[in-house]
């Protein structure tokens, strides 16, 4: 699956065609729900209110918490249901998650008008926890970015 995004809040996430697949709901500093083409609500990102760590549930379980690590460059760790995860690369641009150093998604910043994403999700994974995972690895950059230029 591939998908794009912007960070508005509210917005879409189509596939590689242009046809809607999600929408994303909320504002990326807090609280973001991810929605299926019905209308239901498959992804909730929660920011914990203490801290930088992000929760993702899905159909309301608890799927994976999201969190920066070191204090050099951008890397996240993500613990999920499934097993870990990381976010590698650079956040300004590029990045990929992996899986015990197997490739789960990748990332490329598209500029455009709107600041749009194309994400690459490899076959077999869980479409709605990935781009959730996603989110909120975008969230917590977005969150460091606006502290380092203040």
């Amino acid at each position: 699956m591939s998908s794009t995004w912007s960070l508005l809040e509210r917005f879409e996430i189509t596939d590689e065609s242009g046809a809607p697949q999600f929408e994303a709901r909320g504002h990326i500093g807090s609280q973001i729900t991810l929605h299926d083409n019905s209308g239901r609500e498959v992804a909730d990102i929660r920011k914990q209110v203490f801290g930088d760590t992000h929760e993702v549930y899905l159909a309301g379980q608890p799927a994976a918490q999201v969190r920066h690590v070191g204090f050099l460059g951008d890397r996240y760790e993500i613990d999920t249901s499934f097993g870990p995860l990381t976010a590698r690369g650079s956040f300004g641009g590029n990045y990929t998650l992996d899986q015990g150093g197997a490739p789960v998604a990748s990332m490329v910043r598209q500029f455009s008008l709107r600041e749009q994403f194309a994400i690459e999700i490899a076959d077999g994974q869980n479409d709605a926890l990935v781009l959730a995972v996603m989110l909120a690895v975008e969230a917590i950059h977005d969150r460091r970015r606006r502290r380092r230029s203040m």
